[in-house]
């Protein structure tokens, strides 16, 4: 037997052992959980309620980056690998992330006025705050952290742009790690929550850089509101709040060029929905799809 097929054949075993594995905790766990989420919820997604239940058949490595994950049902690859433990990890860190917003949030519009002041003499105390809590969250997720080159090709295209730019506009390495903290964030929300990942794909491509170079702020708000209009599955909360901070990116030029420089630098080709995005996103009911 060649290497080649020496290898494969080991590859097939090792992923035949995990799944057994994760089998023999889904069994014994009162949760039904195990550490592979490997069974797709169709109910979950918003189809009609079915006793299907669809199975990870294999998964794939690709040369060029990402991972591939085949279900039984169908021959197009799910972009990305939902480890349990990764998932559950993202999302605890999204919740805190999102707390610590929503406590900005209202706490800044209860007196504007005296938050605008505040931000102004305090400004560098509140962005060291901002960047303790970012790395400290982004620390908090590395052991899960996926290598750059298996995320799914818009999320590479996001981490090429976001470390392009900070590597452009760090002034000092704590600076650098606060951006790298900021990428490796996104990107990991992005990769490991698809109700988030494919929304960004339908509404990023729709950019308009010449608009964003003329005035980022602008552009954001109008694809949020885009985004807005799209959306019936009550995530609008987030993004309301999220158009409101965006004057915050006036109070800081060199943040507002980041900003700019990112979204003006990401590949939309790269980071639009392509025909096995479409399959899986259709599933996510409650969004105006058009295709």
């Amino acid at each position: 037997m060649s290497n080649k097929k020496l290898l494969e054949k080991y590859k097939i075993e090792s992923f035949n052992i995990i799944y057994q594995v994760n089998s023999i905790l889904r069994s014994i766990r009162e949760s039904d959980y195990g550490f592979i989420s490997d069974e797709k919820s169709l109910e979950k997604e918003g189809i009609e309620k079915t006793d299907k239940k669809i199975f990870i058949t294999r998964v794939v490595l690709p040369k060029e980056g990402g991972v591939l994950t085949y279900y039984s049902d169908t021959d197009h690859p799910f972009k990305g690998f939902n480890y349990g433990e990764t998932v559950e990890a993202v999302d605890e860190v999204k919740k805190m992330l999102m707390a610590v917003i929503y406590g900005f949030f209202e706490n800044l519009f209860k007196n504007k006025i005296k938050a605008i002041i505040g931000l102004i003499f305090l400004k560098r105390e509140i962005i060291e705050m901002i960047k303790e809590i970012i790395i400290k969250a982004d620390f908090g997720i590395r052991r899960v952290r996926q290598k750059p080159n298996r995320y799914c090709q818009a999320v590479r295209d996001v981490f090429s742009t976001a470390t392009i730019v900070a590597d452009r506009y760090a002034k000092d390495g704590r600076e650098k790690q606060f951006f790298y903290s900021m990428r490796n964030l996104m990107c990991m929300i992005l990769e490991y929550d698809d109700a988030y990942r494919y929304p960004f794909q339908d509404i990023v491509s729709r950019l308009d850089k010449k608009a964003a170079r003329k005035n980022i702020v602008k552009e954001l708000k109008r694809l949020i509101d885009i985004y807005l209009k799209k959306d019936h599955r009550g995530t609008d909360r987030k993004f309301k709040v999220f158009r409101k901070l965006l004057f915050l990116l006036h109070l800081n030029r060199r943040f507002k060029k980041m900003i700019t420089d990112f979204f003006v630098g990401l590949d939309l080709e790269k980071v639009k929905l392509d025909d096995d995005d479409k399959y899986y996103a259709k599933m996510k009911k409650n969004y105006d799809w058009d295709f």
